[in-house]
């Protein structure tokens, strides 16, 4: 009897009371919802920054060819090229655009009989990609062909898409133009060009895109009258 007796003692210490399961049952979820946390800041950040990624690649590319474009502008002035027109108009589809510049960013090509000077034309479009429902694209439309007489061709290249807005600044020395038009104004070229780009509210994340802004300035200003007058012959 002794020794049984000895044994239910030995196994009774042993064992777990009703309140230490629930201390250690409360210390567990504790645990497992702090973990729970911190799986999910992780998977959130993961998002986040897999989205930044995503955005900065098109959108450095973007900014590069908008300050090759702006830093080639041609500033001529006259009848032979309008060489910056805020608002604007696309060649042969008369669209409305944000900037018309004519730029020597053009590709010099052994099949094409163009020099490197083009008119490049920035507008807003709605998107034809389905998986991109929210704002519009930023298009850089192109025309090489300056001379013809008929509808030139026009090369469309997406640049940027869910756009909500997209605006063209002109500095003039002393404050900020929201439009330019260098046939009219009284300088035919503003000092600097300032794009600012706002992006719409689309991403995985449910957070809105940074803007994008990007400012170029003007270096040379060329008189109109002698581009004009050589432009005239040309086209004679």
């Amino acid at each position: 009897m002794t020794r049984r007796g000895n044994q239910r003692k030995l196994s009774d210490a042993s064992a777990f009371t009703l309140l230490e399961v629930l201390v250690a049952t409360l210390i567990a979820a504790i645990v497992l919802a702090a973990m729970n946390a911190a799986f999910y800041a992780a998977l959130h950040l993961r998002s986040v920054t897999t989205d930044l990624v995503e955005n900065s690649v098109p959108q450095g590319h973007a900014a590069s060819i908008l300050k090759a474009d702006l830093r080639g502008t041609l500033i001529t002035g006259g009848t032979m090229a309008i060489s910056i027109e805020s608002p604007g108009t696309e060649s042969g589809n008369n669209q409305p655009t944000d900037l018309d510049i004519y730029t020597t960013t053009g590709v010099l090509r052994d099949n094409q009989p163009w020099g490197d000077v083009q008119k490049v034309s920035y507008l807003l479009k709605d998107s034809a990609n389905a998986s991109h429902p929210v704002g519009k694209d930023l298009i850089r439309a192109v025309t090489r062909n300056l001379l013809a007489s008929t509808q030139p061709d026009l090369a469309e290249q997406p640049l940027l898409s869910g756009v909500s807005s997209v605006q063209f600044s002109f500095f003039d020395g002393a404050n900020w133009q929201t439009t330019w038009d260098s046939t009219s104004a009284v300088t035919p070229a503003p000092q600097a060009i300032k794009v600012h780009i706002e992006f719409a509210n689309g991403n995985s994340t449910g957070q809105g895109r940074l803007p994008l802004e990007v400012l170029v300035p003007v270096d040379g200003q060329v008189p109109s009258n002698s581009v004009a007058t050589a432009g005239s012959v040309i086209g004679g």
